[in-house]
């Protein structure tokens, strides 16, 4: 799989949950990758306008999101070094939203 397409599943699967309402409430970086985590919002999706509308289709392939329940907060791995650059955008995106 090329790089592009290991960023471009990581991507659709960070815009996944931002779709669905999630937001981030934290990440950590290791040798293995950035952690994000995420909980969703108790109202709407506030980021879907950062999807390209799929919705919450779970496409063959993609990161696997850790959650019991939808409540329950989500955890993504990412391992390539554009969609962690990609993640810190959003971060630093939805702080400057909060602001």
């Amino acid at each position: 799989m090329s790089a592009y397409e290991e960023f471009s599943r990581e991507r659709r699967a960070i815009d996944s949950l931002i779709a669905d309402g999630y937001v981030i409430v934290g990440s950590s970086e290791a040798l293995e990758g950035m952690l994000l985590r995420f909980k969703k919002t108790a109202v709407g999706s506030e980021g879907a306008s950062a999807s390209d509308g799929a919705g919450s289709s779970k496409e063959p392939g993609a990161p696997s999101a850790i959650s019991a329940h939808d409540a329950d907060p989500v955890a993504l791995l990412l391992l390539t070094a554009d969609a962690r650059k990609y993640a810190s955008n959003l971060i630093l995106s939805q702080l400057s939203n909060q602001a």
